[in-house]
């Protein structure tokens, strides 16, 4: 086969099979955070199994590569064909979350069932199709390495900005597999030229590196690189999503901007230079602190910004120590174990060691300690890098101080982390507050002779909606529920004969509101935690009839998309009275969920309004009869003085926007641009 021919083929597979590997990346993502309580925590995951995806595909990559060319071809031909079987990925019930205790081995599991054999044969294609390319002899393959990144920026990018506001879920799915299918048979046109010249010219054979064997240190210090890349990838996508929204939009920003440093290396490796991005790197950690305290979105370009150059420094090490193409298949192995070590550590053993995300520190003392030793240590008899060695040392200083300091803060009382994220508890002057990222979630005062009364600025409106139910008979006995718990303030509203029943879906919340927090214990109401998925767990209960439903169910300020589809709401009404309330919690910096709530409440022939406070904090309130929802606003106007900043209007639709169901959602569509 003449090289252009051969180059357009082997280009086109290796950019299709990226493409598809970073297309299902995303889509995963998003349907596996519908099952998973909508976490941010979730891609986390997700990336680790990707990342074990790709070392298992360059790992039976280096196998096949030390095989004649003849085997070579045909075990990945058959490999290839038999992956056919697994292309058609499953949306539903299959990807429950099975144990909420412990939801990591169960999301990795299903994972691994439903993926592993066609996204193991997508990750071998971009190292096999170099090893062929260099069978061929059709020159220098690196540059299919930068096809291969191309290919998925473009898959990432394309899937948030082109594809999730267009495409359902199911039909995504659907031209994925059709995609697939067509990689297949490209593969295998390739696969039988490859054999057919390997026929024609047996003296062909795979080249060996005519130098020494990679050598022991060689290939740590390239596993060390990558797995320092991964967690800086992995750490700063945490703390972003856990501050703005777990959506693919927000997911693949970080995780372009990673795959956008190793095109750039690995295409003219001059690019990078080490000094000036080290500077940068230094001045960004420096300053991050001071300008993104209240400056969220501010925030969010300064730790892209910090990926960015994280990464150029980790990858630009990399490229400048790559070695010949017969070693390929040795680097590419090292690389993906080094990406693997790097998403176990945040994904798995950073949630065990540490009660807060202390990864990015983790990133700041490794390369400060790279920094001390190359430039302090390594040419110490120089003594001429004074100026780095005393940045050095600031950084890793001040980061103790900045640890030492978070846990010895007189107002700390508590801080936990697990699965679904860290919880702090602080005492602010008058009251106790549990907070969940940035986010308060709930207060209780100090004082024992008020701490039955319910605090914080968020139960304004909660108190309208309770008086209003009470407006007709002062002596009514309440049903309520609540989908996400807090420390429990809902109980705080309670009376004697009263019912309230929490469904959480974090055990350790349970455990913070009865250890910290008392209003579980204090209310005279009858009270029931369920530890669980609040939509799973009222799909699987019969009716129970509830006068109130609220859903109050955010992590920090990220949206639990599953909650506010067309499914859940009819799952909702299934458990309410003819004339109960259902109400939203849906105060948030970044999203503006009223259009969502009030195109599902025209939809379903629902009567709503929104009840807003001082400072953001927003309510929606629906119900089958409009009696309940006319009572609340005059419940209001008669006594707007006892609800001071209160405002309750009408929820606005947005005929632009589609009905959100579990097959569609779109957070990019209802950001705040502002």
């Amino acid at each position: 086969m003449n090289r252009m021919p051969a180059l357009i083929l082997f280009c086109s597979i290796v950019f299709l099979a990226a493409f598809l590997l970073f297309q299902i990346e995303p889509l995963i993502g998003k349907i596996v955070t519908l099952h998973y309580g909508g976490t941010a925590s979730v891609w986390t995951i997700c990336i680790l199994f990707f990342q074990a995806v790709v070392l298992a595909g360059y790992f039976l990559t280096f196998l096949l590569s030390k095989l004649s060319p003849k085997l070579q071809i045909l075990a990945y031909f058959i490999l290839a064909v038999v992956s056919i079987g697994w292309s058609t990925i499953p949306v539903g019930p299959q990807w429950d979350c099975t144990n909420v205790v412990e939801p990591v081995s169960g999301l990795l599991y299903s994972l691994t069932i439903h993926l592993a054999v066609p996204c193991i044969v997508l990750a071998t294609i971009s190292g096999m199709m170099q090893v062929w390319f260099n069978l061929h002899k059709l020159g220098n393959p690196y540059p299919l390495y930068s096809v291969s990144n191309v290919g998925s920026i473009g898959a990432l990018l394309a899937y948030p900005l082109l594809i999730e506001p267009a495409w359902t879920i199911s039909k995504t799915l659907s031209v994925w597999s059709s995609l697939y299918l067509v990689l297949i048979v490209l593969l295998a046109l390739a696969a039988i030229l490859t054999g057919i010249k390997s026929v024609r010219q047996p003296h062909i054979t795979i080249s060996k590196s005519s130098g020494n064997r990679t050598s022991i240190l060689s290939f740590f210090w390239w596993v060390g690189l990558s797995a320092l890349g991964s967690v800086a990838l992995l750490a700063y996508t945490s703390h972003i999503t856990g501050d703005i929204a777990p959506m693919p939009l927000i997911w693949v920003l970080p995780l372009s901007l990673y795959l956008l440093t190793f095109v750039i290396v690995f295409s003219n490796f001059h690019v990078y230079k080490r000094v000036p991005f080290i500077i940068a790197w230094v001045v960004l950690i420096l300053i991050e602190p001071v300008f993104t305290k209240d400056q969220l979105l501010l925030g969010l370009v300064i730790n892209l910004i910090l990926v960015f150059v994280t990464c150029m420094i980790c990858h630009g090490e990399l490229a400048g120590s790559k070695p010949e193409a017969a070693k390929l298949p040795t680097f590419y192995l090292a690389l993906a174990l080094g990406g693997a070590i790097g998403g176990v550590f945040v994904g798995i053993i950073a949630p065990m060691i540490f009660s807060f995300e202390a990864e990015r520190l983790v990133v700041i003392y490794v390369m400060a300690v790279a920094l001390l030793y190359h430039y302090a240590v390594a040419k110490f008899i120089a003594m001429n890098n004074k100026p780095m060695t005393a940045i050095s040392i600031t950084l890793i200083v001040s980061g103790t101080l900045i640890v030492f300091g978070s846990f010895k803060s007189k107002n700390l009382i508590h801080w936990e982390r697990n699965f679904y994220g860290s919880a702090r508890v602080l005492r602010e002057g008058e009251m106790f507050t549990f907070c969940s990222g940035r986010i308060n979630h709930g207060q209780q005062y100090v004082d024992p002779t008020k701490a039955d009364l319910p605090a914080g600025a968020y139960q304004m409106p909660i108190k309208l909606i309770f008086d209003s139910l009470r407006k007709d008979n002062p002596d009514i006995k309440l049903n309520c529920g609540g989908v996400g718990m807090g420390v429990a303030v809902l109980a705080a509203f309670g009376r004697e004969g009263d019912r309230f029943t929490f469904y959480e879906l974090d055990p350790k919340v349970e455990r913070i509101a009865r250890t910290y927090f008392s209003y579980l214990a204090r209310t005279p109401a009858k009270t029931i935690v369920q530890i669980g998925d609040g939509r799973d767990l009222l799909n699987k209960q019969s009716p129970q009839s509830y006068d109130l439903l609220l859903v109050d169910a955010f992590n920090g300020d990220a949206i639990p998309c599953h909650l506010v589809t067309e499914e859940a709401l009819q799952i909702y009404l299934k458990h309410l009275k003819q004339d109960g309330l259902l109400a939203f919690h849906i105060s948030n910096s970044y999203v503006d969920l009223r259009p969502v709530l009030g195109n599902l409440a025209e939809a379903l022939k629902l009567h709503t309004c929104t009840i807003r406070f001082a400072g953001g904090i927003t309510y929606v309130v629906m119900c089958r009869d409009i009696a309940p929802i006319d009572k609340l606003s005059i419940q209001f106007r008669q006594n707007d003085k006892s609800y001071p900043a209160v405002a309750v209007n009408s929820t606005p639709t947005d005929p632009r926007l589609p009905l959100w169901t579990d097959d569609y959602t779109n957070l990019a569509s209802i950001l705040k641009l502002r």
